[in-house]
């Protein structure tokens, strides 16, 4: 049986061997903004925010290969712990 490769960030495109760059049209910031503009209610859209903000959490950022239409998910690097104050 074959391992599935998890795919990173920094690894090659898959499908032509591009490199990955956020897609900033779908940017929490570009997402939740273009929202305020077209939201029937502030509730609607602090629900939206919400979830988008979730979603990011959950499966990470939409990124985009810069040579072909492959897209991808990747979730922010994490943040190292216990290299804080007083630790």
């Amino acid at each position: 049986m074959v391992e599935e490769k998890v795919l990173t960030a920094a690894d090659p495109c898959p499908n032509c061997g591009g490199a990955f760059v956020v897609d900033a049209s779908q940017s929490e910031a570009r997402l939740v903004e273009h929202h305020k503009r077209v939201a029937a209610s502030p509730a609607a859209h602090a629900l939206y925010a919400d979830k988008v903000r979730e979603k990011i959490a959950l499966e990470g950022v939409l990124h985009r290969c810069d040579r072909c239409p492959y897209q991808a998910r990747f979730k922010p690097a994490e943040k190292a712990k216990g290299k804080g104050k007083g630790e």
